[in-house]
């Protein structure tokens, strides 16, 4: 068994986050389902640095049950990382539908590793001694019921899809939220994009350990080490910087805290859907030529998900339907009682704040049901 600095400094930096990840788990303050989530990410991603000390320290020769103990964990620090920064920027309070489909892979691994687990400590010795002599041959030894290397092929291109997601949902946020927004919300927004590009670094370490480090031992050690000093940094963090874990809790989160859930997400949705009204009916803003989603997003300051997620739910309508609608509304208040005559369908489509003619037929039509010749013909 050997046992230097190497291997204390990996397990000191994973017992450190273990208890990190366990005091977000226990005490997660407001809005505990995504700190929660973030605890998970980093439990599992502690865990593995606590496995990867053992084996490096060869104590996994005295507790040789350990070895493959920790393997289903690795398939919940990307998802769970992933949930967390979507979570996090949706104001998200629960799951998803199918967001326990995120789950399944450290589900199914567990149970295919079962029979390995209830083999003797002789038995893993073998394994263990195996791998420790055939570095390079690790991802074929077999323990369950698929070929040896599916996992490790699996679940590096599933890491890597999660990532691609995480970031996603950052630049989408980035993306759609209103200037002031993102200033307002700048320590959090810096702290998700550093642990995404943390969570980056680390699967891409771990797959350089799996493929170089196993012909290189050399290079294996400096890997491991890099990958137990990003989990300290994000432990660090978190305990000197708490308010990254709490800045969003008043903001973007729809529910504030536990007692006044429903209260609070009903009066929050009733104060933006009373601002839509209020832009639209008093101020006109959908006369304006192009006014998209995005301007009425910083017209009203929120969050552009959130402005499209209330026009949905409490208009029944998409942001399209919703501005033409009131564009048809218009042109027939300003026309109702006059000779049609009058008028022409080009120069009232441009005044309403319609591209064209035709966008302005179509919309017409599917608002009243009727073309506008025919509509205004009854006022004849």
């Amino acid at each position: 068994m050997t046992f230097d600095f190497i291997a204390g400094f990996m397990f000191i930096t994973s017992v450190y986050g273990v208890v990190i990840s366990l005091i977000i788990l226990l005490f997660p303050h407001n809005n505990v389902f995504n700190k929660r989530l973030l605890g998970i990410s980093l439990l599992s991603y502690a865990l593995f640095c606590l496995y990867l000390a053992i084996m490096y320290s060869h104590l996994i020769l005295i507790w040789p049950h350990l070895f493959r103990l920790v393997a289903p964990v690795m398939y919940l620090v990307a998802p769970a990382s992933y949930l967390y920064v979507r979570t996090t920027i949706n104001g998200e309070t629960k799951f998803r539908k199918f967001d326990w489909l995120h789950f399944f892979p450290c589900l199914f691994l567990c149970i295919e590793l079962m029979p390995f687990y209830f083999k003797s400590a002789d038995y893993k010795l073998q394994d263990i001694r195996y791998y420790m002599a055939h570095r390079a041959e690790i991802i074929y030894l077999r323990e369950g019921f698929l070929e040896p290397h599916f996992h490790f092929i699996f679940r590096t291109v599933l890491a890597f899809i999660y990532v691609y997601f995480q970031w996603k949902v950052i630049t989408d946020f980035l993306a759609s939220a209103p200037h002031k927004t993102k200033l307002k919300y700048e320590v959090l927004i810096n702290w998700l994009k550093l642990y995404s590009l943390l969570t980056t670094a680390t699967f891409s370490l771990i797959l350089l350990t799996s493929i170089l480090g196993l012909y290189f031992y050399t290079l294996q050690s400096f890997i491991n080490v890099s990958v137990s000093l990003q989990l300290l940094t994000i432990s660090v963090i978190l305990v000197l910087r708490p308010r990254v874990l709490y800045s969003f809790d008043e903001e973007l989160v729809l529910v504030p805290n536990e007692t006044n859930k429903i209260a609070d997400k009903t009066q929050k949705i009733k104060t933006v859907k009373d601002a839509i009204n209020d832009l639209l009916q008093n101020q006109k803003h959908y006369l304006n030529k192009g006014y998209s989603l995005t301007s009425m997003a910083e017209d009203l300051d929120i969050p552009t998900h959130v402005l499209s997620a209330t026009i949905n739910t409490e208009f029944h309508l998409s942001f399209r339907d919703l501005i033409n609608k009131y564009r048809v509304e218009y042109i027939i208040n300003s026309i109702s009682g006059q000779k049609i005559a009058n008028y022409t369908f080009e120069g009232i489509a441009l005044e309403a704040g319609f591209n064209s003619r035709t966008t302005f037929y179509r919309a017409f039509i599917k608002v009243t049901g009727e073309t506008p010749t025919t509509y205004f013909k009854k006022d004849l």
